[in-house]
């Protein structure tokens, strides 16, 4: 990687020792530069760890290597997890759970 190439705010970056973990902490109101090889294809779910945080929509999907999913098969048993009964789907908990509102 070309230092040359970045904007000033990258310039602190020390590319010599790379992080070793997959969890990285951010100090409030401050950011994290991530890079990664993305060639495992799929759907990843790229989180916060606080169980809370990812339930209120603080996670992103990283879709890897389309032109391997293009045309891949989804099993009838994953299909029907989508038609499952009681399950909310496509939206977070309700407010209730956050804000103790009955």
């Amino acid at each position: 990687m070309d230092l040359d190439n970045l904007s000033p705010l990258y310039e602190s970056l020390d590319l010599s020792n790379p992080m070793r973990r997959d969890t990285a902490s951010v100090e409030a109101f401050g950011w994290a530069l991530i890079r990664f090889v993305a060639d495992n294809p799929g759907a990843w779910a790229f989180h916060c760890h606080i169980s809370w945080h990812a339930e209120a929509g603080l996670l992103m999907q990283v879709l890897t290597r389309t032109d391997l999913l293009i045309g891949s098969e989804i099993s009838e048993a994953h299909r029907e997890l989508c038609r499952a009964d009681g399950l909310e789907k496509g939206m977070g908990p309700k407010d209730e759970i956050y804000y103790d509102e009955a």
